[in-house]
């Protein structure tokens, strides 16, 4: 192979704990390089940072968590190498100081705080008086204007567009939200600025020419928790369980799987496998990341919303704990004795430990963006770096890094969504590669040489999933080597001889000659020999210590090969004997066989000829049932045609009858109508007669007034004027007497007619109710008829579809049954084919057992049946042990019939360990104990006890034995397979 040589790098970023920058954890710092720069700076750097103050204290993000410095690491000397490496990578003077700017910028921002305040009847914020200075220091370094990073960390615009017009809204932020939003601000420059590093970094290490090799390190936060688990925590902790099943799929699967195909006789180890974990955080629509982005992209999405929906979609995967069903003793990283509603939190059940995280902020973190008025401030900036960092749409290409491979190009992008579809390519690479695993242990939390805090390094090992991987590797074969190899290795130290053996035996006589055990210290398999731990460098220091080591090696070698030779010439000898002699029963099988299907095939004959007699007299009669039925259907049919005439006919007279009742009606309602067209006309004339005498009344009314009027004009007539008064009033008296007269006379006629009208009208209706009865009844009658043809119609069409199904039915029936004559015919000829197989083949078995030699006779003990009082009782039998039959009898006089036999092929013998009864054991049974021993076949046990121990190990290899001969005899090619071998294999492992 050609000599490789590194022609390029590059840097990959997938998750950039930014938080750590705003928030960090008990006893753990900010990222190195503030400590680094605060203590490290130089008084010409401070004057142009504007560091009046080094004092890591004097800012919030250095010293919220109480920790600043680490025992054993200066930072001022750390501060050095860092600007040294970065001249190194490419950066300048200029560029270096733009950096440390922007970095002491973060730390100017995050030490500005806020105050309420109330604008409009609102609550608002406002940069708080002891924050001026630090304000104005920001503003100088970042080269902004004060007045609009101002009114960016207090407010945020809102603009809405409504027919063609812009209307702009300044909306004050509440105190914690003005926070928020400059941490993320700080969190965005940081990440930025990060990336920035990288790319810079990667174009300094330029991929000269193409290569397909590459070398990769994959450094990744361990999985972790905290006695607050938020968002952070949780992509880590998923990062991990990707990881762990990569690490599964590469360690424990691959491990197993060569032992299978090697053909090595091993035992699955169990581990744990994360499926269903990782099923929970990624499976669509309804893990934990789905439904997060799925809030994200709801208008008024709430962590509260999407805890809920998880509790309640995910409930039945039982890697998802709910917090109110933690019972109160367990102990779970993230609860403690707190109690989270199911809204507030989840529990996540990893691999490596369960974690309680609440979800508090999870939409704004994941979100991570920051509002357009910060965005603009950023983008005024004249500080070069910090510019470079935000650059404009449609511009140069931005400076915070190359996009990864994979990234889709959404219109909103979260954080769940990128860092998703980054693990989903490095998972992909690391699936192309072959993976090594370096595994990074603390073995102590005060940063001690020579201290061991075990619990912590074996939850660590825990959380790792290094202890499955453990577990493989001390029951397994971790060395391995092939044949050739071995052989190349060794064959010069050796004897020509041995040198010339093959590779398989020339492995298996050296490591036995070497005085290593098959099975514990090594195994052979199909192309390579596995060891265990420590064997393959044991053998080698054995080798070279000692020159006269291969002399008795390849004395050994020999008397081993001879053995072997000798063992292989004495089973070969063995099975062709025995296979000469099973061929020869089989050809007296086949003899009896065919002289039996002879036998019996004349009395299928004869059978057949029954069966067919048979059928054609079911036929017949069937046939004359068809007939019968069918005659009598004829009859019912013209019965019912009978009734359907007479039912006819009768119809016709009752509807010649209703019509004629209906006429009669109809002329009686005629006359009615004439004798109230009479009424209303005298109706009419009275109603002209009082409107005549009401105009009169009008007129009279009127000369009143009009001599009234002429007494007023002239007192003088006034006699004239009370005569004429007089008058007037007599005659309206006399008017009125006639109107009521008339208005008497119409109330009459009035009182006349309306009785006629009720007379008229209660005759009317009670020959309109009679003529509605009868043609309600008429109706219905109809409605009866036309029902009773349309079902006599319809129960005609079923009977005749009915009875062509039946023909149908009948022929398909008739076709059926020949073929399931046939069918069973053929089955019942190779039922009897198979039943005189069976005779012969007992036949066989009665004629061994009574031929064969006894292997072992004696009294045994038989544990039998319950009894009427329920409980299991001891026989004594007479055993006997012929070829591969195990037969018991009542005593040793009569041993023509057993009272059973067991058939040792499909048997496994095991003894039965002390003390097996349990508590209820009797004492009398107890001095059984090691005189037990069990014959277990596929369908039940039998129970056999001896009456002394030495008998129990006897039996057992007696049975063993006549096992193997019986093995033997079936054309096992023992050749490869050692006594002491067959033997742990029929026992069981005693």
């Amino acid at each position: 192979k050609a000599k490789l040589h590194v022609v390029g790098g590059d840097i990959t970023t997938y998750l950039l704990e930014k938080s750590r920058l705003v928030v960090q954890p008990k006893k753990e710092r900010n990222f190195h390089i503030f400590y680094q720069l605060l203590r490290g700076a130089d008084a010409d750097l401070r004057a142009q940072l504007l560091l009046d103050c080094a004092d890591v204290d004097t800012y919030r993000y250095t010293s919220s968590s109480g920790c600043t410095t680490i025992e054993g690491l200066d930072d001022g000397e750390s501060f050095r190498h860092v600007n040294d490496a970065m001249e190194l990578a490419g950066f300048s003077a200029e560029e270096r100081v733009g950096v440390y700017s922007v970095l002491v910028a973060l730390l100017f921002l995050g030490s500005v705080e806020f105050a309420d305040v109330e604008i409009k009847n609102a609550e608002g914020s406002e940069i708080s008086a002891s924050s001026t200075e630090t304000l104005q220091k920001f503003c100088k370094i970042a080269q902004v204007d004060e007045d609009i990073v101002r009114r960016a960390l207090t407010q945020r615009t809102m603009t809405i567009v409504q027919d063609k017009e812009e209307t702009v809204y300044e909306i004050p932020l509440k105190r914690e939200e003005a926070e928020f939003a400059r941490d993320t601000l700080c969190k965005q420059i940081y990440g930025r600025l990060f990336d920035l590093i990288v790319r810079r970094i990667n174009d300094g290490m330029p991929l000269q020419g193409e290569s397909k090799h590459f070398i990769g390190i994959l450094d990744i936060s361990g999985f972790e928790y905290f006695e607050n688990n938020g968002f952070e925590q949780f992509l880590i902790n998923y990062c991990n369980e990707k990881i762990q099943q990569y690490f599964i799929k590469q360690i424990m699967d691959s491990e197993q799987q060569i032992y299978h195909q090697e053909g090595l006789r091993w035992k699955d180890v169990k581990y744990t496998d994360n499926f269903r974990c990782l099923e929970l955080i990624e499976k669509k629509a309804h893990g934990v990341l789905a439904l997060l982005q799925e809030q994200c992209l709801l208008p008024k999405g709430t962590d509260k919303r999407f805890t809920s929906n998880l509790t309640r979609v995910m409930v039945t995967n039982e890697k998802l704990m709910l917090c109110g069903k933690v019972p109160k003793k367990m102990k779970i990283p993230g609860l403690g004795g707190r109690r989270f509603m199911d809204d507030e939190a989840f529990i996540i059940r990893h691999f490596a430990a369960d974690v309680c995280y609440q979800t508090a902020g999870w939409i704004t973190k994941n979100n991570d963006s920051i509002h357009a008025d910060l965005m603009a401030m950023v983008k005024r900036s004249e500080q070069k770096v910090l510019r470079a960092l935000f650059p404009e749409k449609g511009g140069p290409k931005s400076m915070a890094g190359r996009s990864q491979k994979g990234q889709k190009n959404t219109r909103f992008q979260t954080i769940t969504n990128k860092f998703q579809a980054d693990l989903t390519g490095l998972m992909e690479k690391l699936g192309t590669t072959k993976s090594h695993f370096i595994r990074c242990i603390n073995p102590n939390l005060q940063m001690k040489p020579g201290r061991l805090h075990r619990n912590g390094v074996i939850t660590q090992l825990r959380c790792s999933g290094m202890l499955d991987a453990l577990r493989i590797m001390q029951a397994g074969f971790p060395t391995r080597c092939l044949f050739t190899d071995l052989k190349a290795r060794y064959k010069d130290v050796v004897i020509p001889t041995i040198a010339k053996l093959e590779p398989k035996i020339f492995s298996e006589a050296l490591l036995v000659a070497m005085g290593l055990e098959g099975g514990a210290d090594f195994q052979m398999g199909l192309s390579r020999v596995f060891f265990r731990a420590g064997k393959a460098a044991a053998m080698d220091d054995l080798i070279n210590g000692d020159p006269t080591m291969m002399e008795k090696v390849a004395s050994k070698i020999g008397r081993w090969l001879a053995k072997k030779r000798w063992k292989q010439f004495i089973w070969g000898v063995i099975a062709m004997r025995r296979l000469g002699d099973r061929l020869e029963e089989l050809r007296e099988k086949k003899r009896q066989l065919l002289e039996e299907k002879r036998r019996q095939s004349e009395e299928y004959q004869r059978e057949q000829e029954r069966k067919r007699r048979e059928k054609e007299r079911l036929l017949q009669e069937e046939l004359r049932r068809k007939e019968e039925e069918e005659q009598r259907r004829r009859e019912e049919e013209e019965r019912r045609r009978k009734e359907k005439l007479a039912k006819k006919q009768a119809r016709e007279k009752e509807l010649a009858r209703l019509r004629s009742e209906a006429e009669a009606k109809a002329d009686l309602e005629e006359q009615l109508q004439q004798e109230k067209q009479n009424f209303e006309d005298m109706e009419a004339e009275l109603r002209e007669e009082i409107e005549l005498l009401e105009d009169a009344l009008r007129e009279a009314l009127d000369d009143r007034s009009r001599l009234e009027m002429e007494l007023m004009e002239s007192k003088s007539n006034e006699r004239a004027l009370v005569e004429m008064t007089e008058y007037a009033e007599d005659e309206i008296e006399k008017l009125r007497d006639t109107i009521s007269n008339l208005e008497e006379e119409l109330m009459t006629l009035r009182t006349k007619l309306r009785h006629e009208e009720e007379y008229h009208r209660l005759e009317k209706e009670g020959r309109k109710q009679d003529n509605i009865m009868w043609e309600k009844k008429y109706n219905e009658m109809v409605e009866i008829k036309d029902e009773e043809i349309e079902r006599i119609r319809e129960e005609s069409m079923e009977e005749i579809a009915r009875l062509k199904l039946e023909m149908e039915e009948l022929l398909h029936e008739m076709k059926r049954q020949a073929e399931l004559e046939v069918e069973r015919v053929q089955l019942e000829k190779e039922e009897s084919l198979r039943r005189l197989e069976a005779m012969a083949e007992e036949q066989l078995m009665v004629m061994e057992r009574s031929t064969a030699k006894p292997t072992k006779t004696g009294y045994l003990w038989r544990k039998g049946p319950k009894g009427a009082m329920g409980k299991e009782a001891w026989k004594k039998f007479f055993f006997v042990l012929k070829s591969n039959y195990l037969s018991y009898y009542k005593d040793n006089s009569d041993l023509s019939q057993p009272l059973g036999v067991i058939d040792l092929e499909y048997c496994r013998v095991y003894r039965t360990p002390p003390g097996s009864g349990g508590k209820k054991e009797k004492a009398k049974d107890k001095k059984f104990d090691n005189c037990e021993f069990e014959v277990r076949s596929p369908s039940h046990t039998t129970y056999i006890r001896c009456d002394q121990e030495r008998a129990v190990s006897e039996w057992i290899d007696a049975i063993t034995m006549a096992k193997a001969r019986h093995l033997a005899s079936h054309q096992i090619d023992l050749d490869r397979v050692s006594v002491s071998a067959v033997k742990q294999g029929l026992v069981g492992g005693n």
